[in-house]
């Protein structure tokens, strides 16, 4: 049975990410279990003691790659950032060219640089191995472009599930258009969680709904020359980081959604 974890990474200080892993059961179904209490969900100030933290943080990223895999939010190889080699335009100083292309946050001059910076601090040279094989990076809200769900204003965002549907706004939305089903009724969902869920489902489904290598390639190049108004960019890399994978088509399947507090056992 194919298994994919995925992470929702946050800053130390929010206690907001979410942490799920995905199973794939048959060609119509998938189950979901969204973890609580897990080391990337609880909220440290900045003065505590970090050796403790990583040593939790690791072990569990380790234990997610050992026997699948683990997809997560947040930039992965910064390609050079943020000295970046033999740049063209002011935006290469601070994102990647997939950054530009699809929008995304800057890695290291904006919202996202505390989780960044936490990740960075994980995924020593013990990890390069692994990093594409085992270690995905994603953008959930460019895979919902792709697969013609919301992909904005769905943050801060919390969504419960009665009745067989999701009720509350943009998220809610997505839920429903993914297939998401709850076990019990009254069951709820955060918008970090549903990235979570995101993540673990690109990693599990099969490589025919996902966007990646050379395809992946031309669409950066195409969407940054339509930006720029260029026809070409001749002596220009515009090349994705290394492991970078979006959902590409949807599923279409019964996604059963289970919440439980981690244990040990769950990713042994």
């Amino acid at each position: 049975m194919k298994t994919s974890f995925g992470l929702d990474i946050a800053g130390y200080s929010t206690g907001k990410s979410g942490f799920a892993m995905a199973k794939w059961k048959n060609k119509n179904s998938i189950e979901v279990t969204v973890f609580q209490g897990h080391i990337f969900s609880k909220k440290f100030n900045s003065k505590y003691p970090l050796e403790e933290i990583v040593k939790k943080e690791r072990d569990l990223i380790i234990a997610c790659c050992r026997n699948s895999s683990l997809i997560v939010d947040i930039p992965i190889d910064l390609q050079g950032l943020p000295h970046s080699n033999n740049a063209s335009f002011i935006w290469e100083l601070t994102q990647r060219p997939v950054d530009f292309a699809f929008g995304a946050l800057a890695p290291l001059a904006n919202l996202i640089g505390s989780p960044v910076a936490r990740f960075q601090n994980l995924i020593s040279e013990d990890f390069d191995d692994i990093i594409g094989k085992n270690i995905f990076e994603t953008y959930p809200a460019r895979s919902l472009e792709l697969i013609n769900l919301p992909s904005r204003n769905y943050k801060n965002e919390d969504i419960s599930f009665n009745n067989g549907h999701w009720n509350g706004g943009p998220a809610a939305k997505i839920a429903q258009g993914l297939g998401l089903v709850a076990k019990k009724d009254g069951e709820t969902l955060n918008d970090d969680e549903l990235d979570a869920i995101i993540c673990a489902i690109t990693g599990v489904v099969d490589k025919n709904f996902i966007l990646q290598g050379e395809d992946l390639n031309n669409e950066i190049y195409n969407l940054i020359m339509q930006k720029l108004n260029m026809e070409n960019l001749d002596g220009n890399t515009m090349s994705p980081p290394l492991g970078y994978i979006l959902l590409k088509e949807n599923p279409k399947m019964k996604i059963l959604i289970i919440k439980k507090k981690l244990t040990g056992n769950d990713y042994k």
